[in-house]
């Protein structure tokens, strides 16, 4: 890049760091006479405005572009947006009205948040810059969460926000009545990033730190606190005990996780237990029918029974609670009333919502995206990104993660991250030609030109290479040239075991493995070519 196109693409970047403050401008509508009927929002516009921006940094200032470092990854995005537009293409067919409500979900839920995934990892690819994403987003969580805060306190910015049970709800508004829809959406929208800041807060050494993420988690907590989401506050203990398991040792993972979470979760029961809305939680009865477990139950039977008839394409994008309304007096065998109807908004578990949705296919293609997630995530991230991916899997069983524009988008960052850290796994350059030094002393290498600079220190490594698809384990270094007669410069390159072909000019990727050495100086090439000999023994010693 030039300098200019650098100052474009840092201003870009900026503003794409700071576009979560805008995920709950979603719930300002904006209708154009060309769109209509499909409804639109602020965070929409706002989301197409960076999407030009984009679109003409990677047309005229050489942005970077979006990559991906396996076809696993191509194959279950790929997946999971066909999915949500067989199904959309599906039900407006069917439909002879309300065709907006579909095509409003796969444009607002799928499209608009895919689109900034695509910006997002192709903006931020190193290791470093995945770090610097997590930090800001905390911040920007910690300070929604604030407002949230303040704003249950004083009741400004809305007349009626009271609940029975005095839920945080704001901003989540029924835009007829002005009434707060339901505490357990703040809840839903904040708690990923709570888990996230927890696994950074229990492994930080810095105070500075440390200091940072215990204020980011106090904002959220209490926000999630007076939200009185019991499906968010197990969750949440769940996902950090387990993250914090895996990623502490000794005394702290067999003793204090284990404590913590006990006394965690003694503690919600005794300031919680006499509470009017405990009692709606655990009463299965069918007197009681808001908020209880009976109204979950019931939904659930009437989801399941959905599902029995049309297992392939269920309902639809949009199309459950009329289908709940038809179904349910079947099912339960009574009168269903208009306030059960009212409440029955999402089935109340995320695998059912995607299967009702989005069909067979919606389901399928969510389950092997968050295969992917699990599986594929490099060692030194898994267990951070594990935090909010367990707390959604936990919180999904019994509620709605997905199905609302600002969830949509948070969903969609935190597969950026996960995708990230995976893609730093695999740094990506062109072969080009270099001073052909190592093929006259026998050992052939490749240069690489790489798409972005490397975050590690310089010296030997081991590296596995792939090739179209194919892997080759291999000798690499990454520094400075140390050798008497040969031109200084900083160089990548990789000796190949086992490899004789032309792959210059060919776009390749490679992991860094082990560290075998630091840069040395070398008095001649006779000195270099003992020294490559001895790291390649040592390297095709080690295992990968």
């Amino acid at each position: 890049m030039t300098p200019l196109q650098k100052k474009f693409f840092t201003v870009f970047k900026g503003g794409l760091l700071l576009l979560p403050a805008f995920f709950l401008l979603y719930q300002i509508k904006l209708w154009f006479w060309f769109l209509v009927p499909l409804p639109t929002n602020a965070l929409e516009y706002i989301t197409g405005f960076f999407l030009i921006f984009w679109l003409i940094g990677q047309w005229k200032l050489n942005f970077p572009r979006p990559q991906l470092s396996s076809k696993w990854q191509t194959g279950v995005l790929s997946f999971f947006l066909l999915a949500s537009t067989i199904a959309t293409i599906v039900i407006v067919l069917h439909l002879e009205q309300g065709r907006a409500t579909p095509l409003g979900i796969w444009k607002g839920w799928f499209m608009a948040p895919a689109t900034y995934f695509l910006m997002i990892i192709s903006t931020f690819k190193k290791p470093s810059e995945l770090r610097m994403l997590i930090e800001v987003t905390l911040g920007i969580m910690g300070l929604t969460a604030g407002v949230l805060v303040l704003q249950y306190f004083t009741g400004w910015f809305s007349d009626v926000m009271a609940t029975y049970d005095n839920r945080l709800v704001w901003p989540y508004l029924d835009p007829l009545s002005g009434q707060g829809l339901s505490g357990n959406y703040p809840a839903l929208y904040l708690a990923p990033f709570l888990c996230l800041a927890w696994t950074f807060f229990v492994t930080t050494k810095k105070g500075l730190d440390k200091t940072y993420y215990a204020a980011v988690i106090l904002m959220m907590i209490t926000a999630v606190y007076f939200s009185k989401s019991y499906g968010a506050w197990i969750a949440i203990v769940g996902a950090c005990a387990l993250s914090s398991f895996f990623l502490l040792k000794g005394k702290q993972r067999w003793i204090a996780v284990p404590l913590v979470t006990l006394a965690v979760v003694a503690l919600m029961y005794v300031d919680q237990r006499n509470t009017e809305k405990f009692q709606f939680a655990v009463d299965t009865s069918e007197e009681v029918v808001i908020s209880s477990g009976s109204e979950r139950l019931n939904i659930w039977k009437v989801s399941w029974d959905l599902i029995k008839r049309d297992p392939l394409w269920g309902v639809g994008p949009g199309q459950f609670q009329r289908a709940f309304e038809r179904q349910s007096p079947y099912t339960l065998e009574r009168e269903v009333s208009r306030k059960e109807i009212n409440h029955a908004l999402h089935p109340h578990n995320t695998f059912l919502m995607f299967w009702l949705s989005n069909g067979m296919l919606g389901l399928l293609s969510f389950i092997s995206l968050l295969m992917v997630l699990l599986v594929l995530t490099p060692k030194d991230w898994r267990w951070y990104l594990f935090a909010p991916l367990a707390y959604y899997l936990a919180h999904g069983l019994i509620d709605v993660f997905y199905w609302k524009n600002d969830l949509a988008f948070s969903f969609w960052l935190i597969v950026a991250m996960f995708m990230i850290a995976q893609n730093s796994k695999y740094i990506s350059g062109k072969v080009e030609h270099g001073i052909k030094k190592g093929r006259e002393l026998g050992f052939p290498t490749a240069n690489i030109q790489l798409d972005v600079d490397l975050d590690k220190d310089h010296g030997v490594y081991t590296t596995v290479l792939k090739i179209e698809n194919e892997k080759y384990k291999g000798l690499l270094y990454y520094g400075p040239r140390k050798t008497e007669g040969l031109p200084e410069s900083i160089v990548c390159e990789i000796t190949i075991f086992d490899f004789d072909e032309d792959i210059y000019n060919k776009k390749v990727s490679f992991s860094i493995g082990k560290f075998i050495r630091g840069p040395k100086t070398f008095n001649s090439l006779e000195e270099l070519k003992e020294q490559i000999q001895k790291d390649v023994l040592v390297a095709k010693n080690i295992k990968y």
